[in-house]
């Protein structure tokens, strides 16, 4: 089983149809709540119920992780406004340092299955840059500390990884300026299967 947990990237029904997890197909499970920030996500994470006997994770599945978005927008602000450069920088390194360690403590906080001496896999997503029409560079520089953070916590984690601006390149691929369309939906949606699948 897929289990698709974080934001609207995955929760991204109320913007398109069809939705993510409807293009994902049998195999998939939706956890992810639209809005969700990182402070949400262990609480996705334990009221899954994932295993059916102990309340974890089977060794067989895997938990993909799109998450941070929501945590990364309130900046956008920051970094597209008329603040001194050196403030700008030293807030986004004191934030984005935060947001990496409670990440990495998420991941590796995350169930263990009863019996086995390995936990589910983890596959991570990155932040996309989103379909702003203005200041799309000042915007896709912020995203871009944030989402150096998520690889990190990646490679040391040894979760999977999903880059996302890989992903969504085009203004088809939104459904509005951070939501994906069903476009957009259907590439990740292959990109995770792909990712899932890969030895």
């Amino acid at each position: 089983m897929i289990y698709l947990a974080g934001d609207s990237v995955f929760d991204n029904g109320a913007y398109t149809s069809p939705s993510l997890i409807q293009q994902m197909g049998a195999g998939a499970r939706l956890l992810a709540r639209d809005g969700a920030t990182l402070a949400t996500l262990p609480n996705q994470l334990r009221s899954a119920r994932l295993c059916r006997r102990s309340g974890t994770l089977f060794p067989d599945d895997t938990v993909v992780i799109s998450i941070g978005g929501n945590d990364a927008l309130p900046f956008a602000a920051l970094v597209t406004g008329n603040e001194p450069s050196a403030r700008v920088l030293a807030t986004l390194e004191r934030e984005v340092t935060a947001f990496e360690h409670e990440y990495e403590s998420v991941i590796r906080d995350r169930p263990v299955c009863a019996g086995h001496s390995h936990q589910a896999s983890v596959v991570l997503c990155t932040i996309y840059n989103g379909n702003f029409r203005q200041q799309r560079a000042e915007i896709a520089a912020g995203v871009r500390l944030f989402d150096d953070a998520i690889q990190r916590v990646a490679r040391r984690t040894g979760a999977g990884l999903i880059d996302l601006r890989d992903i969504f390149t085009d203004p088809a691929d939104f459904a509005n300026e951070i939501e994906p369309s069903h476009i957009g939906g259907a590439k990740l949606a292959e990109a995770i299967k792909r990712a899932v699948e890969r030895p």
